[in-house]
């Protein structure tokens, strides 16, 4: 053999030797390519257990993905360790289950609706377009306000042997609870 001449069996071996160094590094660079492409923030998750229409405070949820769900309400329970999605909350607090009832839905003035105190579950007294007092003291249900009007949708109150007619509540505003009457309304 002369010593200018490399062997060919030679060169392979060298290149087979290379190529754990090959696979090793191209591993290396996948996954620091993963770890770089994670920088999205991750979901919330619930540091324990939190029933349907809780309000999310600051010590609910871990991850600093949480600032913009601060307020909101569940729509559903969520599990200890249970991620947190935009898609389970709202921004109002879901009305309470209720047994079958007839309602009213009332129009009153943002301002009357404030100065009365008027809010889901509170007292109050329907009162008809001539200031009287309709069927006594009531339930709210729920409160919808803009900017000028409130709907509040109150529970009719027990009037046995009476019918409702719909017109009758025609012009009808409302007071708060039993520490006001009809007469008094402005």
């Amino acid at each position: 053999m002369k010593i200018g001449h490399i062997d060919p069996l030679l060169c392979i071996v060298a290149a087979a030797r290379a190529i754990p160094l090959l696979i090793y590094l191209g591993l290396v660079i996948w996954i620091i390519s993963l770890v770089s492409g994670r920088s999205e923030t991750p979901e919330p998750v619930a540091r324990l257990a939190l029933q349907r229409n809780h309000q999310i405070g600051h010590g609910d949820l871990q991850t600093p993905a949480f600032a913009a769900l601060v307020g909101k309400y569940l729509k559903q329970d969520v599990a200890a360790g249970e991620k947190v999605t935009a898609a389970m909350l709202q921004d109002t607090s879901l009305p309470a289950p209720m047994s079958n009832t007839m309602a009213a839905i009332i129009s009153i003035p943002l301002q009357a609706s404030k100065t009365a105190g008027i809010q889901a579950d509170s007292d109050v007294q329907i009162c008809d377009r001539n200031n009287q007092v309709f069927g006594g003291l009531t339930k709210v249900i729920s409160v919808d306000c803009d900017e000028r009007l409130c709907q509040v949708t109150v529970k009719l109150p027990k009037m046995p042997g009476q019918t409702v007619d719909p017109d009758a509540l025609a012009g009808a505003s409302l007071v708060g609870g039993q520490y006001q009457n009809c007469s008094a309304r402005p």
